[in-house]
């Protein structure tokens, strides 16, 4: 896997640019893993930048490295509360908009003064608490989403 293929992947991303400014101001931000019950079309796969940091793609290894190194939060329907007390989180999920825990959760964490960047692996919604949105969640897409979020810093 080529930087250029990757970076090819990640120009169809919707809100990079902005992500990019979130995360040189939050270089050392947490992961919080939003789990879903996946559709019966998708069924069980292995999904996004977990997939893709679990079993890196050539070139990659750097930015999976990376980012299995921040703390990580999963998070499902049964989780109560405020999801974590970190200042600073990266949350990642596929159709956040569809789970009232998810979209409560991301409010939540918002309105504690949390800094939020929300990733939609899914298809957005003109509703949805999305910061970035990747179009899809594979493994591919995973590690140009990688390629994004552990970029050095500009």
């Amino acid at each position: 896997m080529t930087a250029d293929e990757l970076l090819r992947v990640a120009d169809s991303f919707s809100g990079t640019d902005r992500a990019h400014g979130w995360l040189r101001a939050h270089p050392g931000a947490a992961v919080v893993r939003v789990e879903t019950v996946a559709n019966m079309a998708v069924g069980f796969a292995p999904w996004g930048p977990f997939a893709a940091a679990t079993a890196p793609l050539d070139g990659t290894a750097r930015a999976a490295e990376a980012f299995r190194a921040r703390p990580e939060i999963r998070v499902d329907a049964e989780t109560s509360g405020i999801w974590t007390e970190e200042s600073a989180v990266i949350v990642i999920g596929r159709e956040l908009h569809r789970y009232p825990f998810a979209v409560a959760g991301i409010a939540a964490l918002r309105e504690r003064g949390t800094a939020v960047l929300a990733i939609e692996m899914g298809w957005p919604d003109a509703e949805a608490p999305a910061d970035l949105s990747t179009f899809g969640s594979s493994r591919l897409v995973g590690a140009a989403l990688l390629s994004v979020l552990e970029a050095p810093a500009a």
